[in-house]
């Protein structure tokens, strides 16, 4: 099997839930990418973590490089595809097109040529449809429409999965994933892992809006799932829980034993600081970590349904609160062990 994103929390995790198990695993990494942090993921859930590590032949190379991909996927049954690129600054536009449609409609092209029996395609939440004005749940049927407060990775992976379902009509067995907002351990500076950081450095802010969460380990078991069973051909919403920010922020200060953010930021105030930190970016030359994207996602209120993953492989979630409790507690064991 052949994994990209593999330095990635879900792509570390999913490795590491692979590992292991007498299965040969080749995983793609960029010529000078950092794997300690993927290493620690295996240390968490492993007994012997060099051996499972053993298990994983690394390949370098470009998810833009047909040629690579052709070398790297010779023999191999089942891939799973969960590398993208995550931003929000605007001046990224391109090459976040580049890789994540791109690339993702590469590697599915080269899949299908190359005898692939199945591929797994981790998309994301923001794949999917949010019309304005929703009520009750959004699931994998919510229509997909166009709005201006859509941010470019949204339309990026969007347009990915449209990709990936025209090769898949094709002849290529896939599945889907969805995962919401992934909460686990790894890189306390990327990705979801980041709102940890930001609790423990003492952010005083929350927002109005609710989304959905779930367990990194659950999005790495439903992507498994899949492949190993009879279904193709569906996309899946990964999610546990529905919570309002405030609740997540306070459970996360709970398990760290800090202050609870006390500020609520209503919406005039965040148009005020994506701008200002649009005008801070510019004068630095640094991207901008507040966009008019993020604070519009942060005020709304999404729910999402899990119905159709819980009904077609029986899965249970492993509760937020437990979740949120592990990472806290594998946060607070990194932070303070020796290096």
């Amino acid at each position: 099997m052949f994994v990209t994103g593999g330095s990635g929390l879900v792509g570390a995790h999913l490795l590491s839930d692979l590992a292991g198990k007498g299965k040969k695993i080749r995983a793609l990494k960029r010529k000078h990418s950092d794997l300690s942090t993927v290493k620690k993921v295996f240390g968490y859930y492993h007994k012997d973590p060099e051996q499972a590590w053993a298990d994983v032949e690394w390949v370098d190379g470009n998810l833009n490089s047909p040629d690579f991909l052709r070398k790297a996927l010779r023999g191999v049954e089942v891939v799973y595809h969960s590398a993208a690129m995550v931003s929000f600054d605007p001046k990224d536009r391109l090459k976040l097109f580049d890789i994540n449609v791109g690339g993702t409609d590469l590697i599915a092209s080269l899949s299908l040529r190359g005898g692939v029996r199945k591929f797994c395609f981790v998309s994301s939440s923001a794949s999917l449809g949010k019309p304005e004005g929703v009520s009750g749940y959004i699931n994998e049927d919510t229509p997909w429409v166009t709005t201006d407060d859509l941010s470019d990775y949204a339309v990026s992976k969007y347009e990915a999965e449209q990709r990936v379902w025209q090769i898949a009509g094709q002849g290529l067995e896939t599945v889907v994933i969805n995962p919401v907002i992934v909460i686990g351990p790894g890189d306390w500076s990327r990705s979801s892992s980041r709102l940890i950081q930001a609790v423990w450095n003492g952010f005083p802010f929350y927002s109005s809006g609710s989304n959905a969460f779930v367990d990194v380990r659950d999005v790495a078991k439903a992507a498994v799932s899949l492949t190993e069973s009879h279904i193709h051909g569906e996309r899946f919403i990964v999610s546990a829980e529905n919570l309002p920010y405030k609740r997540l922020f306070d459970l996360i200060a709970d398990n760290l034993n800090r202050r609870r953010p006390a500020i609520k930021v209503p919406g005039f105030m965040g148009e005020f600081a994506w701008r200002a930190d649009w005008v801070a970016s510019k004068l630095s030359g640094k991207p901008p970590q507040i966009t008019k994207a993020t604070v519009a996602s942060a005020a709304k209120q999404y729910h999402f349904s899990n119905e159709k993953i819980r009904s077609q492989l029986n899965m249970d979630f492993i509760p937020l609160e437990r979740s949120i409790e592990e990472t806290c507690r594998r946060f607070l064991e990194d932070r303070y062990s020796p290096s």
